[in-house]
């Protein structure tokens, strides 16, 4: 292997077991087996090979991107091993520990102010880049390749289920993921269902205008993504503060480490196994990253 980069995807499935008796069958992916501990090292790679491919990447450009933190430290890990300049944005209250990551990797980054959620992030970067000269942002919540990448996604859990998936929940941060696994599964299995994930204080992917802080890192955008793909999500869900540490404690006693929204995810999947209408059903969730960059969060008290 040259470099890290060929031990992006392929992450593993696994069971999930309660106290608590369940219709359906209950499995997490676990994206904390690539590089990064994070899903978002699959669309870090293929938007910047997408990139690289059209012409408009090299060696000169500077990636500047948007991000509550995992796109970032996975971006920041790609551009380290193909030898790109990257800045970041990032809302102030993301925690320090996705911050030190991204850092870690050679990254520059820049907060912004809480209170203006992803868009303030988002539009420093359009800011940052309007100032600078061969000035690049790989826009993850418009960018096809992260739809696209994350077929892909869809093609392996399939594989691993041997193609027995009924339902399959992630959270609604970029879409990339829900929408591109949906597209996928439903092209395999038209009675496949797909749920998408969205903090409690946040109606926006239903039509609606509320929005405020949460504690859910990484989903729960201010805004629609243009990869949210309506007509593949079946159902969404909002899940609360509390509820995600219910579900972070049932990853806890399966000794899954999951991050925040890996907690809202389980807690989403063991919700929709305890119905009696899916009984025998196979849930699949994604555990989209690693609980160790978010200990200094309230949302693990341990």
């Amino acid at each position: 292997m040259e470099n890290q980069l060929g031990l992006i995807g392929n992450t593993p499935i696994v069971m999930v077991k309660t106290k608590d008796a369940l219709f359906g069958n209950v499995f997490a992916k676990l994206e904390y087996f690539n590089p990064t501990h994070s899903l978002k090292d699959r669309i870090a790679l293929a938007m910047v090979k997408d990139a690289e491919s059209k012409g408009i990447l090299n060696k000169d450009t500077t990636l500047v991107e948007p991000t509550s933190g995992n796109m970032g430290i996975s971006l920041a890990f790609v551009c380290k091993i193909r030898g790109y300049r990257l800045i970041l944005t990032m809302p102030e209250n993301m925690s320090i520990e996705r911050r030190k990551m991204a850092k870690i990797y050679g990254a520059q980054v820049v907060l912004t102010d809480a209170k203006l959620g992803f868009g303030g992030a988002i539009a420093k970067a359009k800011e940052i880049v309007a100032s600078m000269e061969n000035a690049l942002n790989l826009d993850q919540y418009s960018n096809l390749a992260n739809f696209e990448e994350h077929k892909n996604t869809g093609r392996e859990i399939y594989d691993q289920m041997k193609g027995d998936v009924d339902i399959f929940i992630a959270g609604a941060g970029t879409c990339g993921c829900i929408s591109g696994v949906s597209h996928y599964m439903k092209y395999k299995n038209p009675n496949f269902k797909s749920i998408a994930i969205e903090p409690v204080e946040n109606d926006i992917l239903c039509g609606g205008s509320q929005f405020s802080t949460h504690s859910l890192q990484g989903i729960g955008p201010n805004f629609i993504p243009n990869n949210f793909k309506a007509d593949l999500i079946d159902k969404i869900t909002h899940i609360s503060k509390d509820e995600a540490k219910i579900g972070l404690e049932i990853l806890s006693e399966n000794a899954i480490a999951g991050g925040i929204t890996s907690g809202a995810t389980a807690f989403a999947a063991i919700t929709e196994a305890k119905k009696p209408e899916n009984k025998g059903k196979n849930i699949v969730f994604m555990v989209a990253s690693f609980s160790e960059r978010y200990l200094s969060t309230d949302m693990f008290d341990v």
